[in-house]
């Protein structure tokens, strides 16, 4: 009876030469476990960027390619057989880079085993599957797939749009609703004898009236560039990742320079950012508290 067990991961990866071989070693390993010790033997299948087709029984010769330009590697799977080939007891594992294989669904990593021997195929499965979770790498497709929780990832951008929208809508029209009458304003002015005359009172009126004017004409403009800020700042955040955090990674050859690269760029603003915000909160702190402060220390 054949057993199978296999399994799919839609995240990203970041896969460099020494886990490769690790996994590469894991088969290896476990095929050397069969009784009887069978002849077996492995082959790679490459994919590159320019859409050649690659194969290769020697992981040292994989390891040695360009892997850069159009000869970037976007697809490799190794698969594992006895000798000569038995339809029964094999094992093989794939990784893709989903941005840029057009044949690909979101699967980014997956492997399969199968044998007759139940506990061999289970020890292998789990092996494998504990290499590929050292591998993982956060990407927004990992929250694609069926169902009602992934639904409810995808539509959270748009949640939090709408949310900003309606809340600078009611900000705006509270700020309306909530403004002082004129007749209030010119009672405590008169109150306070900063008007005295007639002619002040109605020059005062029509103050606070260009005044609301202008209010009322400002609001919805400055709503509007709110809107604009926030969506500038939601793209430019969405094209920082797509430049500086690659999702699916090969990292050997002319790639493993350019992925530390990005990493290190990413890292670096990421820094410069968060020291700007931390220095901003504090001069906004400071800066409205400026007078208690001077209560506290004197002048």
């Amino acid at each position: 009876m054949e057993i199978e067990s296999k399994k799919t991961f839609k995240t990203g990866f970041v896969l460099k030469e020494p886990d490769l071989r690790r996994l590469v070693d894991t088969v290896h390993e476990q095929f050397a476990k069969l009784p009887g010790t069978p002849k077996s033997s492995g082959t790679f299948r490459l994919k590159l960027r320019n859409g050649a087709m690659l194969d290769s029984p020697s992981l040292d010769e994989v390891l040695s390619l360009e892997n850069g330009g159009s000869s970037q590697l976007v697809r490799l799977k190794y698969e594992h057989k006895v000798d000569p080939d038995d339809k029964t007891t094999h094992a093989r594992f794939e990784f893709i880079n989903v941005d840029i294989d057009e044949e690909s669904s979101y699967t980014s990593m997956q492997f399969q085993v199968n044998g007759a021997n139940r506990d061999w195929v289970f020890v292998s499965s789990s092996l494998l599957e504990e290499r590929c979770e050292r591998l993982r790498r956060f990407a927004l497709n990992q929250i694609s797939g069926k169902g009602p929780t992934a639904l409810l990832f995808r539509l959270i951008p748009s949640l939090i749009t709408l949310l900003v929208v309606v809340g600078m809508l009611m900000s705006m029209f509270h700020s309306i609703d909530n403004r002082p009458q004129v007749s209030k304003l010119l009672e405590g002015a008169i109150q306070a004898g900063t008007v005295k005359e007639p002619i002040d009172a109605i020059l005062f009126v029509q103050k606070q009236q260009d005044r609301m004017k202008f209010a009322k004409e400002i609001i919805p403009i400055r709503f509007f560039i709110g809107i604009g800020v926030f969506l500038l700042l939601g793209a430019f955040a969405w094209l920082f990742l797509l430049r500086y955090y690659p999702v699916y990674n090969f990292c050997w050859g002319e790639y493993a320079e350019e992925f530390q690269r990005k990493e290190s760029r990413r890292q670096f603003w990421l820094v410069i950012i968060v020291i700007g915000l931390v220095v901003s909160f504090f001069g906004s702190v400071f800066a409205n508290n400026v007078g208690t402060l001077k209560k506290w220390f004197g002048p």
